[in-house]
């Protein structure tokens, strides 16, 4: 059986998170936070996914929609607390592996 894996996406917090991601899974949860970029503290988003590594292309693609969606110059993918991706419109897929 597959091993189960945490996705984690960190993102600026914007009102579409929660449509976003329902277009793409059925279950995450969504933790507010306080992010600091650049050395600017802005209001934040963990999006949390328990999934599988069959899932690893949707969560890349989820990362990026947002990243595209929302104006996001980053968004930071970790999967089971190590990163692995960062979207965004000049970065996209760039992988961190």
């Amino acid at each position: 059986t597959e091993r189960s894996i945490v996705y984690r996406i960190y993102t600026e917090a914007f009102d579409n998170l929660a449509q976003l991601t329902a277009r793409r899974f059925e279950g995450a949860t969504l933790f507010d936070a306080k992010g600091l970029w650049q050395g600017i503290v802005e209001r934040s988003t963990v999006i949390e996914i328990i999934g599988k590594g069959s899932d690893e292309s949707e969560i890349v693609n989820l990362a990026t929609d947002i990243a595209f969606t929302n104006r996001q110059s980053v968004v930071l993918v970790t999967r089971n607390g190590e990163r692995f991706d960062v979207a965004g419109p000049s970065r996209s897929h760039e992988s961190a592996d």
